[in-house]
């Protein structure tokens, strides 16, 4: 027979021991997080900007289209006192246009649509002959 030497170890001198990458798992998950999160608070802030960008460009084509809406009028009133108004579009803006008054004395009243962006104007406007003069511009500002 052997002898078989076997030592007892006291329970409290066993230590649990965690596995030796525990730690630096747990470190690679929380970086990643954070870094997800950052990555993902970029991305919306950058597609905030685009959106707002897109429509300043809106506003600004609306505005835009005013004006070729009521220069559009002029011009049709200089060719034929008795334009009366009509709808077209110039670049990116629907115009509606309407001409009220008879004789000299003329009022425009223009609206320019881009997308959910309206501008509106009432314009008052003298005819000589073929000279149209602009008296008045109101614009909406709403």
């Amino acid at each position: 027979m052997i002898p078989m030497c076997t030592s007892l170890v006291p329970p409290s001198a066993v230590v649990a021991r965690r596995p030796a990458g525990a730690a630096t798992l747990v470190a690679v998950v929380a970086i990643a997080a954070i870094t997800l999160a950052v990555a993902l608070r970029v991305s919306f802030s950058s597609l905030s900007g685009l959106l707002t960008a897109f429509h300043e460009g809106q506003a600004a084509a609306a505005v835009a289209g005013l004006d070729g809406c009521v220069d559009e009028a002029l011009l049709s009133l200089t060719r034929d006192a008795g334009y009366g108004g009509g709808t077209f579009s110039i670049g990116a803006a629907a115009c509606a246009v309407s001409v009220q008054g008879s004789g000299a004395a003329r009022t425009i009243s223009a609206t320019s649509t881009v997308s959910t962006f309206i501008n509106a104007a009432t314009v008052d406007v003298s005819l000589s002959g073929a000279t149209v003069s602009v008296t008045s511009w109101l614009q909406d500002l709403d």
